[in-house]
């Protein structure tokens, strides 16, 4: 380049452009290094992105077994309203001749502890599944940051390279 520009122009403004233009790509290059990730920030990215699957797994393994665990539960509560239902209505089949008014306080009373119970249970079950959706909602973010990061990156570089020559 020097030597087409010398032909051009004075000896010192071909060799004074030459430096500028040297410098000026040799800021864009460093500047374009400082940018863009490298290798090692692309593997300390990867290790993030596997450490919070491995995090995510492990937290929705969690999630599930609460859920089966809860399951679990409202199935025992489940057996024991069952059992303390019949319970009831055998006692209240044996006063229904003493009062109505007192057996239908019974049921009324039975019915309103299986509700809470089941409203309970269901607000648990709720909560594991917003658990869960934020894990997932978190994973998708990290994907599209880092496609989206690695396509930038790619672009710069190429971008770069193309400035270049």
């Amino acid at each position: 380049m020097y030597e087409l520009l010398r032909e051009k122009m004075d000896e010192r403004e071909a060799k004074n452009l030459v430096q500028y233009i040297e410098s000026r790509v040799k800021h864009k290059f460093e500047h374009a290094r400082e940018v863009f990730p490298g290798k090692e920030d692309i593997y300390r990215l990867e290790l993030k992105i596997a450490e919070s699957k491995d995090s995510t797994s492990k937290i929705i393994a969690r999630i599930e077994l609460k859920i089966a665990e809860s399951r679990e539960a409202t199935s025992k509560q489940i057996a024991k309203s069952r059992d303390s239902t019949s319970k009831i209505i055998a006692g209240i089949e044996l006063k229904i001749a003493e009062s109505r008014d007192s057996t239908n306080k019974l049921i009324i009373e039975s019915r309103e502890e299986t509700n809470k119970k089941f409203a309970e249970v269901n607000l648990n079950i709720a909560e594991y599944h917003t658990k869960i959706a934020e894990s997932k909602n978190d994973l998708i973010k990290w994907l599209f940051t880092l496609i989206l990061g690695s396509t930038i990156a790619a672009i710069g570089v190429t971008i770069s390279i193309l400035k270049v020559r």
